[in-house]
């Protein structure tokens, strides 16, 4: 099986690994094999934009926006904006972090993946999902 070496942005990476998770429910066996090694891959190396988690008094505070979102009242955008106003620190805590991972985001990283030759390529994968994947198809 023929390999490439990416040298992209991880958020390039990242895009990449949506791209092969897009198309993991489409069946043939070889396909499925490079598709399972290269999702692997590229979760061990983006290891830690995918568990990150938002602080916990920003998780509170949506929970509460859920809540008033399921009320359905006519002044639903009134009260979000009146909790996003009432708690500024929380607001700026999870902007701080949203922040920090854009910037890692925006660091290269290097990995070899297996190409998806283009004779393995199922009958039934559309150009949308194919452009998300075309970096490895050879």
């Amino acid at each position: 099986m023929a390999q490439v070496t990416l040298t992209l942005k991880k958020g390039e990476l990242l895009d990449l690994l949506k791209g092969l998770w897009a198309v993991s429910h489409i069946q043939g066996k070889e396909f499925s094999l490079v598709v399972t090694d290269n999702i692997l891959k590229l979760k061990e190396l983006l290891d830690e934009f995918l568990l990150v988690e938002a602080p916990e008094a920003y998780r509170a505070l949506t929970d509460q926006a859920q809540a008033i979102i399921n009320e359905k009242g006519e002044d639903t955008q009134d009260r979000l904006k009146a909790l996003e106003l009432a708690n500024p620190e929380v607001m700026a805590e999870r902007d701080a972090q949203l922040a920090v991972m854009e910037e890692q985001l925006q660091d290269e990283g290097t990995i070899e993946l297996k190409t998806i030759a283009e004779g393995i390529l199922p009958e039934e994968i559309t150009p949308a999902k194919l452009m998300h994947i075309r970096k490895i198809v050879a």
